[in-house]
């Protein structure tokens, strides 16, 4: 059996940066600590789940992170989102895989939808 860690990460709109430690409230929203040690309010749609694995150089990849495909010196990025119950890697030209077809491929996150969207544009 998978022993699949599970967390979170989320994005705050208001300080512009990824809060990893929160939790949500008997009140329904979720609050967590900024890079000052602010407690602040997330909203729930900016939540992103672990995928359970790491890219080629070890770094944790989650939902809305962008990555590249580095096999034979390619550069085609894909944005990873959950659909069909599986996470995968969203082409815009290609289509949806699921992100264990493409693990072994030497996939590299080198960013996200909130801190470096233009990336998915290249």
């Amino acid at each position: 059996m998978n022993n699949r860690e599970i967390k979170f990460r989320a994005w705050d709109t208001v300080s512009k940066q990824m809060i990893i430690d929160f939790c949500k409230m008997d009140d329904g929203r979720f609050y967590g600590y900024d890079d000052t040690n602010n407690y602040i309010g997330v909203g729930s749609e900016h939540i992103m789940q672990f995928t359970g694995l790491k890219d080629k150089n070890g770094k944790e990849i989650y939902e809305g992170d962008i990555v590249q495909d580095t096999m034979h010196g390619s550069t085609e990025k894909a944005t990873i989102i959950f659909k069909n119950a599986m996470f995968g890697c969203d082409y815009r030209n290609r289509g949806f895989y699921k992100i264990t077809e493409w693990i072994d491929y030497g996939i590299i996150v080198i960013g996200n939808i909130y801190e470096t969207p233009e990336l998915i544009n290249l």
